[in-house]
């Protein structure tokens, strides 16, 4: 399944809830964020891994994943990797860019200390995710901040108390 969205509205907050992955989107800008009649937007790859393409060209992929509907072939920016599961971590089939930064969960948790990331107009903060089979200190979230939108994208997290921190942050 494929799902693509634009970003719009005076304020969008979408959950998809797919098995072992929550990601929620807000927007607080009015209308569509458009610059060189290019949108935002969000591409649902498959299992837990998406690309974001902001309007000013920048591609994020988060959580690179092999499968059947994985097409990463949009040369990424950025790489996000929320642990270290074959799942969630092939960022070795994306095409990069010679600039691309990629980040991990090893860069984004250091002894306990979430980590945050500027990379042009583009801020990534790594949060807390986790569950009885992420452990804590080896698995992080993020949120992703461009062109006035918060995207938060939790990894393979459970219900866990950090959540009411984040609902401020998001």
């Amino acid at each position: 399944m494929n799902i693509t969205k634009q970003f719009m509205g005076t304020f969008l907050f979408i959950l998809f809830v797919l098995p072992g992955l929550y990601v929620g989107i807000s927007n607080s800008q009015t209308g569509n964020k458009v610059i060189n009649g290019v949108s935002d937007s969000l591409h649902f790859i498959g299992h837990a891994s998406f690309e974001i393409k902001t309007s000013d060209g920048k591609i994020i992929y988060i959580d690179p994943f092999q499968g059947t509907s994985a097409d990463y072939t949009d040369s990424a920016d950025i790489i996000l990797v929320t642990h270290g599961h074959g799942d969630h971590n092939k960022e070795n089939l994306v095409t990069k860019k010679s600039t691309c930064t990629v980040i991990t969960h090893v860069q984004s948790n250091i002894n306990g200390v979430y980590q945050s990331f500027d990379i042009g107009n583009i801020k990534i903060y790594s949060v807390a995710a986790y569950n009885q089979n992420h452990i804590k200190n080896q698995c992080v979230g993020y949120i992703i901040e461009f062109n006035g939108i918060k995207l938060y994208h939790t990894g393979d997290t459970g219900v866990i108390p950090e959540i009411e921190i984040l609902k401020k942050r998001i």
